[in-house]
């Protein structure tokens, strides 16, 4: 995530070191201020996952965290189709030397547009993925179904963290039940040799 954080950062100063008409400059200004927010959002997500909240972490990042990354994502989307339409639109008017600049002010969106896919990308399968897989074993266990398996448990990320909390959690289940039936099972053998004390007596 730091990488592509990085990564992204790049493309930003790109970017901003290029001229952009009004309208564009204000969408920019709200993608930078809405990916600001989401990036501080994961940051306390990450801090409730490290300190062993991971309920709440999970809540933030499917609830908060989502829709902050949604809101910024979508703002580029917005960006991204009007840098594009009005560099094509400039292509079409403009010869030369300001075709040439066109082609590079497409480049460097569409290079921060990769960037932005790639962050996307990466943290659906490497983050929001195991996390509802997670959160889904969870609920099985709450429903008392111990058949299951916790994907995950070998990673060496925070996922993989509550992956083997999850797993902790599955293990305790199934020795919780196992206990309860030998209770179960003593009890009835208990039972069945008073009644057959009981019959002897009456004997």
């Amino acid at each position: 995530i730091a990488v592509l954080d990085s990564q992204v950062s790049r493309a930003q100063r790109a970017y901003e070191a290029l001229p952009h008409e009004a309208s564009e400059q204000r969408l920019y200004d709200e993608f930078a201020s809405e990916w600001s927010a989401y990036k501080q959002i994961a940051a306390h997500v990450l801090a409730q996952s490290h300190s062993g909240a991971k309920t709440e972490a999970i809540a933030m990042y499917m609830g908060t965290s989502r829709q902050a990354f949604d809101r910024a994502s979508d703002t580029l989307g917005r960006l991204t189709d009007q840098t594009v339409l009005k560099a094509r639109q400039a292509s079409e008017r403009a010869a030369g030397t300001y075709l040439h600049d066109s082609r590079l002010i497409v480049t460097a969106m569409i290079v921060a547009t990769c960037l932005v896919l790639a962050t996307i990308i990466y943290i659906t399968r490497s983050v929001s993925r195991p996390l509802l897989i997670l959160a889904r074993r969870m609920q099985a266990l709450a429903s008392h179904d111990t058949d299951i398996g916790i994907p995950g448990m070998r990673r060496d990320d925070e996922i993989g963290e509550m992956a083997r909390s999850v797993a902790v959690f599955r293990d305790n289940a199934i020795a919780l039940v196992q206990s309860q039936q030998r209770l179960i099972e003593q009890a009835a053998a208990l039972e069945a040799t008073l009644e057959n004390e009981i019959g002897r007596a009456h004997v």
